[in-house]
């Protein structure tokens, strides 16, 4: 367990006084069990579960946070989760594994770069401010390089529609709404946010708390806008193989048009009756064989004017 002492601008610390200053516990998934706190037991157990959606509650003392942590190395999409409790003179967050989106607030706040917000005013609320607003930039990012992906995809579908192309289409999508299924609690979770039902968070810092809805509702509408660009890429490869089915429906029907009149010649010549033109000529094959050319070449310039070949 690490614990920042943030009446003391985040200073790193081995006890603590809760009862004078406000402080930042993080906790390791193992140390869940051992959090030196009066938290529900169902609270508890809720943290030891994987892979489960944004949500928020509300108790006498404390608010328990769950909010999605999206990772994405450009073949697998992976959803993790960030828990957080707080109360009026404490912040825990729990994350299982290394957390980026915390390694690099606490080095921040170190450097004094990027989180002037709880510096300048170092609070529970601006230390969860930061926290979310750090989240939903990590998820942003995520979400733009999935829209990389579908530029990419949408590019190479243009240039050759395999089936391959059109599979990591699919697969893209089925992890777009992946991300649009953990997501979607958060616009619940601003809103209950500037709420604050147990009154843990300052009125006069609720205004933080607005701004992080605005964010939210932007987040998800590029995760909209995401699942719009998909749908669209995916007509357009579709398009693409119904044009290219009717070039080759084209192609046949121009090709049967030609050979059309050539059966119609050999079909009458093929008759078996005792008067027929050229039956006994010694020049028929010839004048036949040159009539069909004559059709053939007809045939094709006719098409080529009508600019079908």
């Amino acid at each position: 367990m690490i614990i920042y002492n943030i009446s003391k601008l985040f200073k790193e610390e081995s006890t603590y006084d809760l009862s004078k200053y406000l402080y930042w516990f993080i906790l390791d998934e193992d140390e869940i069990m051992s959090m030196p706190f009066d938290i529900d037991d169902e609270c508890i157990k809720e943290c030891n579960f994987l892979n489960r959606f944004s949500q928020i509650n509300f108790y006498n003392e404390y608010t328990f946070m769950i909010l999605s942590v999206l990772e994405f190395d450009e073949v697998n999409l992976i959803f993790k989760d960030i828990d957080i409790f707080f109360g009026k003179n404490y912040l825990i967050t729990i994350y299982k594994g290394n957390s980026d989106i915390l390694i690099n607030l606490i080095n921040d706040l170190k450097e004094n770069k990027n989180c002037f917000v709880a510096k300048n005013n170092p609070k529970i609320s601006t230390l969860l401010y930061m926290i979310l607003d750090r989240i939903i930039l990590n998820n942003y990012s995520v979400i733009n390089s999935l829209s990389s992906k579908g530029d990419k995809i949408e590019i190479s579908i243009l240039k050759d529609d395999s089936r391959k192309t059109f599979g990591e289409l699919i697969k893209l999508r089925a992890q777009v709404y992946r991300v649009k299924k953990h997501l979607n609690p958060l616009r619940y979770i601003g809103d209950s946010l500037i709420l604050n039902e147990n009154k843990i968070l300052d009125k006069e810092d609720i205004i933080l708390f607005e701004k992080i809805n605005d964010k939210f509702q932007k987040l998800m509408v590029s995760v909209e806008n995401l699942n719009q660009q998909l749908s669209l890429v995916r007509e357009a490869y579709e398009s693409e193989i119904s044009n290219k089915t009717n070039q080759l429906m084209k192609v046949f029907t121009l090709v049967a048009s030609i050979f059309l009149p050539l059966d119609l010649l050999t079909s009458f010549f093929g008759m078996s009756f005792e008067i027929m033109p050229f039956k006994h000529s010694c020049y028929s094959v010839y004048i036949v064989s040159g009539v069909m050319v004559v059709i053939v070449f007809i045939l094709v310039i006719l098409f080529k004017k009508k600019d079908w070949l």
